[in-house]
């Protein structure tokens, strides 16, 4: 008998004493969802107008976050707080060439001197921003908001708002930056106290707001929670770009929908 036909045999016999084991598998928890998906022509010319709108709309805000004309310091504060706007709604991504324009843009015209020093909200919304961005920002700048005696003012008590920024800039110290270690336990114990004692009551979403940080700082979350989070709180601001809303609705459904659509054909 020769070789081939031998190791033939052997295979043959394999084959045949070969038992394989079964696992009874649980069902899935999503059931069929997935595998029932189907992107009907229907569905398929609602998302073709949805992602129109969304061009169209993206080219509207990218308008709004140009630099150019923007050239005093309340153009500026305005433009920090709609890219802190865009970053919170999740479609920063798209406008990366543009924050990155006027960040810099901001960082050469100011350096580590913020020209409304006397506002720590704005102060804490351009040194999280910029060093956020990787520009080596000084924080230094906040011992202005502390007393003679190395404590911060008490009168910082009363500026909610201004407490909430800065509790977010101490999530972007490093090593030795003691005023931001400072600044981080001063802020926690101040905003604990009026989630404890309710002192904002009258504002339910700013109390949301500040319940949502001391659980989570902004630095921890992750964008699209971040954006799912954010936009009931951001539709109800008096400040509300109806563009930027709708851009911001829009993106998470399409992005929504192409996981679907990607789970569904991993699925099968």
């Amino acid at each position: 008998m020769s070789i081939s036909s031998s190791v033939s045999a052997l295979n043959k016999s394999f084959k045949q004493n070969l038992v394989r084991n079964t696992v009874n598998f649980s069902p899935s928890i999503w059931g069929d969802q997935f595998l029932i998906y189907n992107e009907v022509l229907e569905r398929m010319l609602i998302v073709s107008s949805e992602e129109q709108l969304d061009r169209e709309l993206k080219e509207k805000v990218r308008k709004e976050l140009l630099i150019e004309g923007s050239t005093g310091p309340t153009q500026h504060m305005k433009l920090l707080e709609l890219i802190d706007v865009v970053q919170r709604l999740g479609v920063a991504y798209h406008f990366e060439d543009e924050i990155e324009e006027c960040l810099t843009h901001i960082y050469v015209t100011y350096g580590d001197k913020w020209t409304n020093e006397n506002n720590l909200e704005s102060t804490s919304l351009w040194f999280r921003l910029l060093r956020q961005q990787g520009f080596n920002v000084s924080s230094g700048i906040f011992y202005k908001y502390k007393n003679e005696n190395g404590n911060f003012l008490e009168s910082l008590r009363d500026d909610i708002h201004g407490m909430l920024s800065l509790y977010e800039v101490t999530y972007m110290r490093v090593e030795g930056e003691e005023v931001l270690d400072e600044a981080l336990k001063f802020t926690k114990y101040h905003l604990g106290n009026i989630i404890q004692k309710h002192i904002c009551s009258n504002d339910a979403s700013l109390e949301t707001q500040i319940y949502q940080v001391l659980q989570q700082p902004l630095r921890k979350r992750l964008t699209r929670l971040e954006a799912l989070r954010y936009i009931p709180i951001y539709q109800q601001q008096d400040s509300c770009n109806d563009d930027l809303l709708t851009l911001a609705k829009l993106d998470f459904n399409l992005l929504q929908e192409l996981h679907r659509k990607e789970l569904s054909q991993i699925s099968k």
